[in-house]
């Protein structure tokens, strides 16, 4: 290659570095408007569907009994679905990639059948009538509710929510594999990337933010043969939950207000530090690597992972020599099978 060839190689790696100036230069109604879009706000309904549902008794329609408790029968069990559903997301978890209202629909046809008999009996007049719409328009809605936005679907609310608590170590203790050890042991924590993300504008999964899991299996991996593995508490810890459908959506609405050379780094750190959490968990890794196989497959389970925005509000704590042995013996079972898999072993 020539060297009209390496500087452009160069102009082009170069301009991958984010602007560090980028952050003083945004809009906070851009950030508001992420904001609602891809975190659940305060008194949100809990599903599209729900909405639908209480449309009815804003109605002023005088139902009969039948109806009546099959309406009560749907509400019912419709926030029965949206609660689990909120819980499963609160732990970290991605829903299917299926239509649950359709398979609502069909498990409950007698209740929907009950209501829109009722409505049939009220459809009389004519079309243009005003009452007559409006009872034409609940029926519709019945069957075809209206969609909210960043809903994943009908029946729940798909929006990053806080952790539940029952997902995190109740010891509240959580654990980072690092090369550096002794000296954040001496000096605490940075957000600073590596020298190679900053370089090249690489985003880390979570944002600007201190990384911790609380499977100690996982910070050994990471620490290594030369490493260690830093044992920590978080203070006032407030994480929300996010997974791999809702980290996608944040960073396509990120690309579509900011553009391609957004930093993506600052900005979801900013964006999660906006709506009141100091931390992010997933219950499991949430890029696919390109390169090295998946880290959820070599360490043999779901890479749960926190990362922690603000540094001052970790409390690293000391170690036994009992606890740093055993630390750097799990560090040995968890390095050995990577090495045995990169030169062809089973």
């Amino acid at each position: 290659m020539n060297i009209r060839g390496v500087l452009s190689v160069g102009e082009k790696v170069v301009s991958k570095v984010p602007d560090k100036n980028f952050m003083a230069q945004i809009n906070e109604s851009r950030l508001n408007r992420i904001s609602r879009l891809i975190f659940r706000q305060a008194n949100e309904p809990k599903s599209s569907f729900l909405v639908t549902l209480n449309r009815f008794d804003s109605s002023g329609l005088e139902m009969t009994p039948e109806a009546e408790r099959a309406l009560k029968l749907l509400k019912e069990k419709a926030t029965m679905f949206a609660d689990r559903m909120d819980r499963a997301i609160a732990c970290g978890k991605e829903p299917a990639a299926k239509d649950y209202y359709k398979d609502f629909q069909r498990v409950h046809s007698d209740l929907f059948q009950t209501i829109s008999d009722f409505l049939e009996t009220k459809l009389t007049g004519s079309y243009y009538d005003e009452d007559y719409q409006k009872i034409w328009e609940l029926r519709k809605s019945l069957f075809r509710p209206d969609k909210i936005k960043s809903h994943a679907d009908l029946m729940y609310c798909g929006k990053i929510t806080q952790t539940e608590k029952s997902a995190l170590p109740a010891d509240g203790i959580f654990y980072h594999g690092t090369k550096h050890e002794h000296r954040i042991e001496k000096e605490g924590f940075g957000t600073k990337p590596k020298f190679i993300q900053e370089f090249l504008g690489m985003s880390r999964e979570l944002g600007d933010g201190v990384y911790f899991s609380p499977e100690k299996e996982v910070a050994a991996f990471f620490a290594g043969l030369n490493g260690g593995v830093v044992k920590a508490k978080v203070n006032n810890l407030k994480p929300a939950s996010i997974n791999s459908r809702q980290l996608s959506s944040m960073i396509d609405e990120i690309y579509e207000e900011f553009g391609a050379d957004a930093n993506i780094d600052k900005l979801i750190k900013e964006l999660f530090k906006r709506n009141g959490y100091n931390a992010a968990y997933a219950q499991k890794e949430l890029s696919k690597h390109l390169v090295l196989a998946s880290i959820d497959s070599v360490i043999g389970k779901p890479q749960s992972q926190l990362a922690v925005y603000n540094p001052q509000d970790i409390c690293i704590l000391s170690k036994t020599k009992a606890e740093r042995r055993a630390d750097t013996f799990l560090q040995f079972k968890k390095v050995f099978p990577r090495l045995s898999n990169i030169f062809g072993g089973k």
